[in-house]
């Protein structure tokens, strides 16, 4: 293959991310830059209330067991448990 096809069949990238690209204006470099801090700001504030806020504490949930199935034997008690 000679040097003119190789460049003929490899494309373009629509967006140059290479280290030739230009760079950006000063005022998008100022944005990009607020717009990071605002999300780092933003993760942490997340993060803190996370650590910090505590769910309720649930109550138990209490069951009686009936003083029959308390007074069974084992073997009824797995009987009943394989139900």
């Amino acid at each position: 293959m000679s040097d003119e096809t190789q460049q003929e069949t490899t494309s373009v990238p629509r967006v140059p991310l290479g280290p030739d690209r230009p760079a950006f204006k000063k005022s998008t470099r100022h944005g990009l830059a607020l717009l990071m801090g605002l999300a780092v700001v933003t993760a942490l504030v997340v993060g803190i209330l996370a650590a910090t806020m505590r769910s309720k504490p649930q109550t138990p949930h209490v069951v009686t067991i009936p003083a029959a199935d308390r007074n069974a034997g084992a073997a009824r008690a797995r009987s009943r448990a394989g139900r």
